[in-house]
């Protein structure tokens, strides 16, 4: 019986990754492919980022095999789009902030990233604090549904 590696815990995750029952490779890989098979319907993100996402995981087993994985090494993590990054642009799902790209990570983004886990995906906010329209109007990149 094969596990749905995407619906482990990040405390399974991490358990399993560390008795090498999968890398986080494979990990990052389901994910991906769940994204691939349900955000047509749930619009969940915004950006994903598949080449950086695979790199991230790439490294963090090399960590892992090196012993010197942190607790979030390899563990992927999803962003919301209201925290600014260096490497993707930060929207908030706005057009005012379409095309934007920080000069600085927010601190959570630092603080995450200083812990390696493979943060790849900008998730749609639910409200914008930089965006507020009337509730029948979509977003500017579509309508957002439950997940």
């Amino acid at each position: 019986m094969s596990v749905d590696l995407t619906a482990l815990t990040a405390s399974e995750a991490r358990r399993r990754l560390d008795n090498r029952e999968f890398s986080a490779e494979e990990l990052t890989q389901a994910h991906l492919a769940r994204i691939d098979q349900v955000d047509s319907q749930v619009r969940a993100f915004i950006t994903v980022m598949r080449d950086v996402a695979l790199e991230q995981a790439r490294a963090a087993d090399a960590r892992i095999a090196r012993g010197d994985g942190s607790l979030l090494t390899g563990i992927p993590v999803a962003l919301k789009d209201i925290l600014c990054t260096t490497d993707a642009p930060t929207t908030a799902a706005s057009r005012i902030l379409q095309g934007y790209c920080s000069v600085y990570d927010a601190t959570v983004v630092r603080k995450l990233r200083s812990k390696t886990p493979s943060s790849w995906a900008r998730r749609t906010p639910m409200s914008s604090p930089w965006a507020r329209r009337p509730k029948t109007r979509p977003s500017s990149r579509h309508t957002i549904r439950g997940i």
